[in-house]
C-alpha cells in the first residue's frame, strides 16, 4: 500500500514527497526491493541517483526472499533508461551489478530465478555490444533449466540484436541437449505440454527460426528491433512469462 501511494504520487509529478515517504519506509525495511526500486525511480525524476541509492537497492536485492516478477518487471522497463543515459547515475553496470547480487542471493538460488537472471544479463552485453559474452550468459542459463521456449526467446533477442551466428550456436546447443529436459511438473503444465507435443510445436518452431538466423547470418539483414528496447521473440511467441513469475 505504501509502495502504491508513493507511485501515486510520482504519478502526481510529487516525486520528492514520494522519495522521502520510501526512504522512511526502508530504513526499517530494507530487504523489500519494491521500495528500492521506486527510490530510484522517484530520484530519476528529481534529477538522477546517488551512491547510496544504488547501495540501497543492492542491500535489498542481496536479502531480498521473493522478488517475484518484481525485478524483471523493472529490469525491462529500467534498461533502456539506463542505456540512454536518461537517470544521472544509473547505468548498465549499476544494474549489471544488481543482477549479480540476486545471484549470490542464497534465498533466490532456484533454477528459473537464476536462469532468468542470467539472461537479463546477456541482455545488458547485447545492450554494450558484446554478442558473445551474451551467448556465453545464455548457454549458461539453458543449462540449468532445458526449455525450448528459453532456447527460441534467447536465440531469437540475439539474432534481434544483428548476432545470428550466436543465436544459432546457441541453437545447436539446445539440440545437444534437448534430450536431457525434466518433464513439466503435473497438472496443467503436463497438458499444456502434451498439446505442444502433439501439435509438433517446438521443432517447427525451432526449425523456422533457425532457417531465419541462417538466412540473417547469409544476407547480413538489418535487424527488425533492437534490444533491450525491443526484445524480438520467436514467430508465434510474444513476452513469453519468465520463471520469476512461473517458479516459486
Amino acid at each position: 500500500a505504501q509502495t502504491n501511494a508513493a507511485q501515486a504520487q510520482m504519478q502526481a509529478g510529487r516525486p520528492h514527497d514520494a522519495a522521502r515517504r520510501l526512504e522512511a519506509l526502508l530504513a526499517t525495511q530494507p530487504d523489500q526491493v519494491q521500495l528500492a526500486f521506486n527510490l530510484i525511480g522517484a530520484h530519476c525524476m528529481t534529477g538522477g541517483i546517488t551512491p547510496d541509492d544504488i547501495t540501497t537497492a543492492r542491500t535489498s536485492m542481496r536479502g531480498s526472499a521473493n522478488p517475484g516478477s518484481l525485478f524483471a518487471n523493472w529490469f525491462d522497463r529500467t534498461l533502456p533508461v539506463a542505456v540512454a543515459g536518461d537517470c544521472p547515475g544509473l547505468t548498465p553496470v549499476v544494474l549489471l551489478d544488481l543482477i549479480n547480487d540476486g545471484l549470490q542471493n542464497p534465498k533466490l538460488a532456484g533454477t528459473g530465478r537464476q536462469q532468468d537472471f542470467l539472461y537479463m544479463r546477456g541482455r545488458i552485453a547485447l545492450a554494450q555490444h558484446h554478442p558473445d559474452v551474451a551467448l556465453a550468459n545464455y548457454l549458461r542459463a539453458l543449462d540449468l533449466q532445458i526449455r525450448p521456449g528459453f532456447a527460441l526467446q534467447a536465440a531469437a533477442t540475439l539474432g534481434a540484436a544483428g548476432y545470428p551466428k550466436q543465436g544459432v550456436q546457441l541453437l545447436d546447443h539446445y539440440q545437444q541437449l534437448k534430450d536431457r529436459a525434466k518433464p513439466p511438473d503435473f497438472g496443467m503444465p503436463t497438458v499444456h505440454e502434451w498439446v505442444l507435443r502433439r501439435q509438433n510445436y517446438w521443432p517447427h518452431e525451432l526449425k523456422h527460426l533457425r532457417a531465419t538466423l541462417l538466412e540473417q547470418a547469409k544476407e547480413h539483414t538489418t535487424p527488425i528491433c533492437q534490444p533491450p528496447v525491443d526484445t524480438c521473440a520467436p514467430r508465434g511467441q510474444h513476452n513469453p512469462p519468465s520463471n520469476l513469475e512461473n517458479q516459486s
